[in-house]
């Protein structure tokens, strides 16, 4: 049975309820976080893992003119920005890229009708010198 003084405003306005609350509203925030953390590196993961992005990483590595900025050895960064689109066969993606003389950005444009993907366009930006992109040869 319920004390006579109960109501539902004063239990609302309880101090056990505003730290449930509180706790709640942490514990929620905290999950949504995780999720959108965890999400985003599944997506990025997939992206890693497309054969546009596994076959560029490989002939950049290998490329000499990025050896020659850069220096050896070249590593990439994790995070790849930008859409990848298999069903239409568009990709316009970025990522970094780094060596022991420079770091930069490379930008890949890219798509594919049927079969291979075509390269339309690949630029290196460099962080010593971001005004003046260098378009690198596409085979």
């Amino acid at each position: 049975m319920l004390p006579s003084s109960f109501t539902p405003m004063s239990f609302l306005s309880s101090s056990l309820f505003k730290g449930r609350t509180a706790r709640l509203a942490v514990g929620v925030a905290a999950g949504l976080g995780v999720w959108a953390v965890v999400l985003s590196a599944a997506v990025n993961y997939g992206k890693t893992c497309s054969p546009l992005v596994v076959d560029i990483l490989f002939n950049l590595r290998t490329a000499p003119v990025l050896h020659h900025y850069l220096g050896e050895p070249i590593t990439t960064g994790y995070w790849i920005n930008g859409p990848i689109n298999h069903y239409k066969g568009v990709a316009d993606i970025n990522f970094r890229v780094s060596g022991p003389k420079d770091n930069g950005r490379i930008f890949v444009n890219a798509r594919r009708r049927i079969g291979p993907w075509y390269l339309s366009e690949v630029k290196l930006v460099l962080d010593s010198d971001p005004d003046n992109p260098l378009l690198l040869r596409v085979a």
